[in-house]
């Protein structure tokens, strides 16, 4: 199972249009503005959910694969999707932000670590904040005190300035168009290489997984106003 995992994410790395110099680069923090280096200091607001690590990285991987693959609502997928990647990357928060309208905005639409009225009300424009340049960019986005950085995007709300290490990479669509953005933020612990390349490997099947559960919800919605089921 280990070897056919690694094999898959190889895969799904190969298929970014970021390059390993563009990655090594970015990491090195000269040819890329959304890249900084920074100490991270703060306390856990009180929202926070507790996550535990799963017995390996591996195991935790492998459970977000099997989720993914099963039929359900989008609303049931965005609310595990979050838990798992934390489970797996050790984050205290994580979001996922889906595009809207003509695909210029995000709005958050799951997410563990802030209140649960954030979901729908948080947006950004395709560029804005650190998220927004990562999709714009179609590039990671790793940053060590986010905060300070010129990109950052404050919601006051959302008290992030207690989580200051921060990954976001977009979400891929059909023909690489952003389907959204995956945020993982931590209190302590800058992000390694391998978990960029492992965030951005695992957006792959989340996507897919989007896009099939939004698919259902249309069809059910159908369904129920075909049956006199839905709202008039």
């Amino acid at each position: 199972a280990s070897t056919r995992l690694v094999r898959m994410v190889s895969r799904w790395r190969r298929s970014w249009p970021c390059t390993k110099a563009c990655t090594a680069a970015a990491f090195s923090g000269e040819a890329d503005p959304a890249f900084a280096a920074t100490s991270p200091s703060g306390e856990p607001p009180s929202s926070r959910v507790p996550i535990a690590r799963p017995a390996s990285t591996t195991e935790g991987i492998l459970e977000l694969i099997a989720f993914v693959a099963k039929q359900m609502p989008l609303s049931a997928l965005l609310d595990g999707v979050p838990h798992r990647l934390g489970h797996i990357f050790g984050a205290d928060i994580v979001s996922i932000y889906l595009a809207e309208g003509e695909g210029d905005g995000l709005v958050l639409r799951g997410n563990i670590g802030f209140r649960p009225e954030a979901r729908g009300v948080i947006r950004l424009r395709v560029g804005e904040g650190l998220t927004g340049l990562a999709v714009k960019t179609m590039k990671p986005v790793v940053v060590v005190r986010a905060t300070r950085h010129d990109a950052f995007r404050r919601f006051d709300e959302l008290e992030e300035d207690r989580y200051p290490v921060f990954l976001a990479t977009p979400i891929p669509g059909p023909e690489q168009k952003p389907l959204g953005a995956l945020v993982l933020q931590r209190k302590d612990k800058a992000f390694e290489e391998s978990e960029v390349h492992l965030a951005m490997a695992l957006t792959a099947p989340v996507a897919s997984a989007v896009r099939n559960a939004a698919l259902l919800d249309d069809l059910r919605d159908k369904v129920q106003r075909k049956t006199g089921g839905g709202t008039r």
